[in-house]
């Protein structure tokens, strides 16, 4: 009798392995972020600054560490990659080992609030042993992960990072005329009925159209220090667009460096976006 106990037992084994090999379902992929989930509030500490963000009444604002209007495309791609994150690896759940990985609460994190009110907490730790992974931790769960870093390159570092660095953005069709006045020199261009001219010379569409673009959408490289201008500055030139209303900016320059001033608001601007403005349109 006990020679066939031992392989009925074996065999019962056996069974109940791929019985559960059958019947289970595998590890619950969980991201961090819902996919449905609706963004309305968003804090992040990275590169020792606290940024805040809300959205209001379909824009997004920023309120720390200044108040500005923020760039919501880059807002929206670090909300995409949230919800991109999947909790899968798991390393430990010991509350000891939190500050090994540098998901202990003191480093940096993203907070979410959805439009439900309901929060969540992401602390980013120290990268992976490849720079595309990081180590994290989600406030409501005892793990820390090993996960893509893209969210996490999508962080900002600096203040100006998700600032909305637009001067101008007007359509073109609303524009009538633009004129500049720079080193004693000016120039102007003018719509009439039958198109664009200079003076009284009418201009090809090929000459004047990508110089009517750039001026109609510009955008800030970033902006000096506190939001004013630099000691010594000096005015370097001033450009007009009639668009219904006159828009004037002002042009500065210290050491190289090359600032518009709108509404009493300095931007900084690459010297390719002055060069780009600030000139004579030769034509044929």
């Amino acid at each position: 009798m006990r020679r066939f106990i031992l392989p009925l037992a074996a065999l019962t084994l056996v069974v109940l392995y791929f019985a559960s090999i059958l019947t289970e379902e595998g590890p619950v992929r969980k991201t961090f972020l819902e996919p449905d989930a609706s963004v309305v509030e968003l804090e992040v500490r990275s590169g020792g600054e606290v940024f805040g963000f809300k959205k209001e009444g379909g824009v997004w604002k920023m309120d720390r560490p200044v108040r500005w209007k923020a760039d919501g495309g880059l807002i929206e791609q670090l909300i995409g990659r949230l919800k991109e994150t999947v909790l899968e690896n798991p390393i430990t759940d010991k509350e000891d080992r939190y500050k090994d990985y540098g998901v202990d609460g003191g480093g940096d994190y993203v907070k979410v609030v959805s439009a439900g009110g309901r929060e969540y907490t992401l602390y980013k730790g120290r990268r992976g042993p490849k720079f595309s992974l990081v180590y994290v931790r989600s406030k409501d769960d005892p793990f820390v992960y090993l996960v893509k870093s893209s969210f996490a390159d999508s962080l900002p570092t600096k203040r100006d990072d998700f600032r909305d660095k637009t001067i101008l953005s007007i359509p073109e069709d609303e524009i009538r005329e633009i004129r500049w006045e720079a080193g004693g020199n000016s120039f102007a261009v003018t719509r009439r009925d039958d198109g664009w001219y200079a003076g009284e010379r009418k201009l090809q569409a090929e000459e004047v159209s990508p110089y009517v673009a750039r001026v109609t959408k510009m955008s800030a490289i970033g902006f000096p220090d506190d939001n004013r201008l630099p000691e010594g500055a000096e005015r370097a030139g001033t450009l007009y667009i009639e668009a219904g209303e006159e828009i004037r900016l002002d042009l500065y320059e210290k050491a190289g460096e090359y600032f518009f001033v709108k509404d009493g608001i300095p931007y900084r601007i690459a010297v390719s976006l002055k060069n780009g403005v600030f000139k004579e349109i030769k034509g044929g």
